[in-house]
């Protein structure tokens, strides 16, 4: 056996035989009767010399409180640790609707010796593992109600000319694939939302000169 599957073992032991559940939850002032709300993406190993990491991803519905929110992060690194015993834990809260592959739209939780995922080795004592944790704010805030498939609506723009763009996310020369004029008639046809919630892009379609025209535009380039 391996020096670290040894570690494992042994930590799976003290864990199972000793009420590590409870002392966990308490460590991680979880309280007893709390009912977790999220539910699993992904579990990576995130694996360093000195030390075997998981990092997780998790969704979390809408309409949390702050404390919640905490506690389902928490409650995610419990469930992690208790079917792993990594040495490092790192738990991402995406807020459900959203990219689940960009930037966190919830949260995150660090459990790790002193908090530092960096710090993570072999054999550390869990009574040396600390929580950090960052809420991202945006997940409290109202969302704007977005347009939907099929939407008809009417190109608009300040400057007189609609850009419309082969990207969701670029709008340089080179992704430009025409500029039409302010009035222009469209139908929606795709909604892409980044983990800014009031950051939306529209996939339309419409005809101009003859020809069928399909790009993106701001969310503010329709009505």
């Amino acid at each position: 056996m391996t020096q670290k599957a040894f570690v494992v073992f042994m930590i799976g032991i003290m864990f199972s035989c000793g009420g590590g559940e409870v002392d966990l939850s308490k460590q991680l002032n979880i309280p007893k009767h709390f009912t977790p709300r999220y539910s699993i993406h992904s579990v990576k190993d995130f694996p360093i010399p000195t030390a075997n990491r998981k990092s997780v991803k998790i969704i979390v519905p809408k309409g949390l409180s702050r404390n919640e929110l905490i506690l389902n992060l928490k409650h995610a690194v419990k469930s992690i640790f208790k079917n792993y015993y990594p040495d490092a834990i790192s738990v991402v809260a995406y807020k459900s609707g959203t990219d689940y592959n960009g930037y966190y739209t919830a949260g995150k939780c660090v459990f790790a010796p002193g908090g530092d995922w960096g710090k993570a080795k072999y054999g550390t004592p869990i009574e040396r593992f600390s929580t950090k944790i960052d809420i991202n704010n945006m997940y409290f805030k109202k969302e704007e109600e977005t347009l939907k498939i099929g939407n008809k609506v009417r190109l608009v723009e300040d400057s007189g000319k609609v850009a419309i763009s082969n990207r969701p996310d670029a709008w340089g020369d080179e992704n430009i694939i025409i500029s039409v004029p302010v009035g222009t008639d469209a139908t929606i046809i795709g909604v892409k939302k980044y983990q800014d919630i009031n950051m939306i892009r529209y996939k339309v379609e419409f005809r101009y000169r003859g020809k069928k025209i399909t790009g993106w535009v701001h969310k503010w380039n329709v009505k």
